[in-house]
């Protein structure tokens, strides 16, 4: 046969081949059939699937095997085994895997094994590209020396103040609690409320509620109603039930804010039947409280009082 021939008769041949293919079944999707044995709580087939995969170094499925040792699913309970696992997969990078080793290594910080002794590197990894979050356990480590690290002040306040200056909220409100107490650093009241300020720009409500209680109290500095009341008044609106007793304390008495007895009767009634109640506390005191400012209202005050009551439980924050 003409060489040429031949050349065609394979192309046909090959691309009928690849047709034949394209219209078979799709090729078994691993992770599918793990689901769908998951699903049906065929653990063993779930094992069966996973293992092989994870022992050629796939790291979802080590993340899925460990867990099925961690549960005792298809496999015998196995802490050790369940954390090997999950070690091998956050070795690669995977962050499910790395979290999954340290919430396994919660009880053996002070003490860890070498699979835990690894979750110390992953967070330096992480913490060194700037991941606010990592910088945090970072510090956490070095203050209290975990993960087989020794305890640094030094280094804790460095990776602190790393996370609150990229804007972390829960970073900036603990620095500016280290600064006021003089953890790890020389007592500085300015930058605590420098870091307090920042941290409360971003509406975390613990640094409203430190400000807030910071002017309250004179922490510092002499004391200054109008500023408690303005912070006290944020932490209200997040739903605290002490900071809106002292908010509708200062409505009542025009102690930092124009004296209103509506606006107090309206923040009582929001702390009786929201954070209150909800928390279980003791809510008598606030009703005698609110019942008494009622008596200072009209009629129509008393109406526009609750109204503002209703609107204010509408607007509060998570």
């Amino acid at each position: 046969m003409h060489t040429s021939m031949q050349t065609t008769i394979k192309s046909v041949a090959t691309a009928a081949l690849m047709a034949l293919m394209a219209a078979g079944p799709a090729l078994a999707d691993p992770k599918a059939d793990a689901n769908a044995a998951h699903d049906r709580k065929d653990y063993a087939a779930e094992v069966a699937i996973v293992k092989p995969l994870a022992e050629k170094g796939e790291a979802w499925a080590q993340v899925r095997l460990g867990g099925l040792y961690d549960e005792g699913d298809g496999a015998p309970r196995d802490a050790v085994a369940a954390r090997h696992w999950y070690r091998l997969a956050g070795d690669q990078g995977d962050q499910q895997g790395q979290a999954l080793t340290a919430s396994s290594c919660v009880s053996d910080v002070f003490n860890p094994p070498d699979d835990c002794r690894a979750i110390f590197a992953w967070f330096k990894a992480r913490a060194e590209k700037g991941e606010t979050r990592y910088q945090m356990l970072l510090s956490s480590a070095y203050e209290v020396g975990m993960f087989g690290v020794a305890k640094d002040p030094e280094r804790a306040h460095f990776w602190l103040r790393s996370a609150a200056e990229q804007g972390d909220a829960s970073a900036q409100d603990a620095l500016a609690m280290r600064y006021e107490m003089g953890i790890g650093v020389a007592e500085d009241p300015q930058q605590a409320l420098l870091w307090y300020g920042k941290a409360a720009d971003q509406d975390a409500v613990m640094a409203e509620s430190s400000l807030a209680d910071w002017y309250e109290n004179g922490r510092h500095a002499p004391p200054d109603p109008a500023k408690a009341f303005f912070w006290n008044l944020k932490v209200a609106q997040h739903g605290m039930a002490g900071a809106q007793r002292k908010v509708a304390t200062a409505y009542a008495l025009g102690k930092g804010v124009a004296q209103d007895y509506v606006q107090a009767y309206a923040w009582l009634d929001v702390a009786i039947s929201g954070a209150l109640a909800r928390d279980g506390g003791d809510t008598d005191p606030t009703i005698l409280a609110r019942d008494g400012v009622a008596a200072h209202l009209d009629a129509d005050q008393l109406a526009a009082a609750k109204r503002t009551a209703a609107e204010l439980k509408v607007g509060l924050k998570p």
